[in-house]
């Protein structure tokens, strides 16, 4: 009994010091802190923490900093993924991407990263009217993703991308845009016969009848004007003309059809697209 006082006696001794330098405070409430003399929580640790083993956490893990594995941030900032939530209340940490623009003040760590490639902020896409930012979050609302082409000349069209809103980027640079567009060609319809030969009626003749007006009248000629001038009505009466061809030998009719080279003329819907499903598409702030 006698050796166990003296080992608690050194035990205290030895530790004292260090638990004054706020190595170690456990409270009356059972929080245990480390490298601080107030903990909060169950395990408050002030400084870094190595771990060899595996942390196993029944609850949500919150961090104050970015949480990095070995090779840097787990999610880095500017990232962009497709998200099948609603676009009213995205994830903390995370903005729509609907054109708005923000200030830099707001998210600093942000606009490090994407600057002014999406616009500088004077339009708003998200309201369609001025924007009191000074950046824009990238407008994805019905758009398709394209990596940069970075000159490897897969875009044909890259040097004449256009900024998304006010003073964005150009060109083949992140955050310029392009329109809708069909590669240019054409469709040929070439429709031919060769000429064909009616049918023979045999030895035949043709006749035929018309009717014409044949117009009467009476008056007097003034040969010093040269006019004849009529001294009653015109009268009119139906005078009727009939006659027919000379008999001709059984014979046949050759029909040209002329060659007819056009258009197949306009078809298709409102957009070219692929089939495609809606999401939401998110930006790491």
């Amino acid at each position: 009994m006698k050796h166990y006082f003296l080992f608690i006696i050194f035990f205290l001794i030895i530790t004292f010091p260090i638990m004054s330098e706020e190595a170690l405070t456990v409270t009356e409430e059972g929080n245990v802190g480390i490298g601080t003399e107030t903990p909060d929580e169950k395990l408050d640790v002030n400084g870094n923490m190595n771990v060899s083993g595996t942390v196993t956490a029944g609850g949500d893990v919150v961090s104050e900093g970015r949480i990095k594995d070995k090779t840097g941030d787990v999610v880095p900032v500017g990232t962009i993924v497709a998200y099948a939530g609603d676009s009213i209340d995205p994830p903390e940490g995370w903005l729509y991407c609907d054109g708005s623009s923000v200030s830099s003040l707001d998210y600093p760590d942000l606009y490090q990263i994407i600057s002014t490639y999406f616009g500088d902020g004077v339009e708003d896409g998200k309201t369609g009217g001025a924007g009191t930012g000074d950046f824009n979050i990238p407008d994805l609302r019905g758009m398709f993703l394209r990596g940069a082409d970075n000159g490897t000349g897969r875009d044909p069209d890259a040097g004449a991308r256009v900024p998304l809103y006010h003073n964005g980027a150009t060109g083949d640079n992140v955050g310029s845009s392009q329109s809708d567009e069909i590669e240019s060609h054409d469709h040929t319809m070439n429709h031919d016969h060769d000429p064909f030969l009616t049918e023979g009626a045999g030895e035949h003749s043709h006749s035929g009848s018309v009717t014409v007006p044949r117009i009467t009248s009476t008056g007097t000629y003034d040969s010093e004007d040269g006019f004849y001038y009529y001294t009653n009505g015109v009268t009119s009466t139906n005078y009727p003309l009939n006659g027919s061809t000379s008999t001709v030998e059984d014979h046949s009719h050759q029909v040209d059809v002329p060659e007819y080279v056009g258009d197949t003329g306009n078809t298709g819907g409102n957009e070219t697209r692929p089939m495609n499903v809606y999401v939401n598409f998110i930006i790491k702030y």
